[in-house]
Order: structure tokens, then sequence, then C-alpha cells
């Protein structure tokens, strides 16, 4: 029982405050994005290349619609937001660790249970690469809850 909730809590702080964190920081780049069609047509594409399932909701404009991978693929390898991350390699670096713990973690599961060793090990390294890129302690903490537990 602990594994699995261990694995709700890492699932539930990439897929909400991560999402949450990596939206706002593609706004921060992005300001005058309003989660439109034209948005996605008109962003300076640099190196982003587009898995096919991503295309469409990429196309559609809608950040909120958007998940993990795409958010972190379209930060890297956009024109703007990668040339931004040029200026402060240390959230490129952050964009990486938290793509590879969910690749880990949610892309590549053979299960939905995480023992507490890897969990305090993915908890940690998550919590201080989100932070890195915009997220609150505080709403990451709020995280292992019990009101976001039910």
């Amino acid at each position: 029982m602990l594994y699995r909730k261990n694995f709700g809590c890492i699932t539930r702080l990439l897929m909400g405050v991560g999402a949450d964190c990596l939206r706002q920081y593609f706004l921060d780049i992005h300001p005058n994005w309003t989660n439109q069609p034209t948005d996605a047509s008109a962003l300076k594409k640099g190196a982003l290349k587009l898995l096919n399932h991503e295309k469409q909701k990429f196309y559609l404009g809608n950040i909120d619609d958007w998940d993990v991978s795409l958010l972190i693929r379209v930060l890297r390898f956009s024109l703007v937001s990668s040339t931004q991350l040029k200026l402060h390699p240390d959230k490129d670096d952050a964009l990486c660790k938290i793509q590879d713990i969910r690749n880990k973690i949610v892309g590549h599961a053979k299960n939905n249970k995480i023992n507490e060793v890897v969990f305090k090990l993915y908890w940690k390294q998550l919590k201080t690469n989100l932070m890195i890129i915009g997220a609150s302690e505080n709403e990451i903490d709020l995280t292992l809850t019990s009101k976001y537990l039910v």
C-alpha cells in the first residue's frame, strides 16, 4: 500500500505542481500567449520536433492541455524558450532532470509502485528541480498532505 501511495505522490507532484509550474514558466517567456491555435502556429519552432501524438495538442495552442512531456519539449527546443534557457543553464538542466524522472516513473513504469528509498530520492530531485523552474516549496510540500491524497 505504501509503495502505491509513493507512486501517487510523485505522479501528483509531476502532473499537478510540476505541470502548473512549467506552464507558468512558459507564460513568463511568452507573456502574450492566449491559448489559441494562432499562438502555436506563430511560435518560432527552432529545433522543436513534435512527436505525432503531440502535434494535435500543440497546434490547438491551449497549454492547459499540454502534458509535462510536451511542455518540456516546447520549452527546451522552441526558439525563444531555448534562447532563454541558454541564459539560464540551471533551468535547462532542471528540465532535463524533471523529464528523466517523469520518464522513469510514469512514461516507462512497469507498475504503480515506488519503494521508499526511490521515492525519497526522486521526491528530493523533483522538488529541487521544480523550485529552480519556479515552483513554491510550500506548494510542493502540500502535495504530501492528506487532503491531496484523497
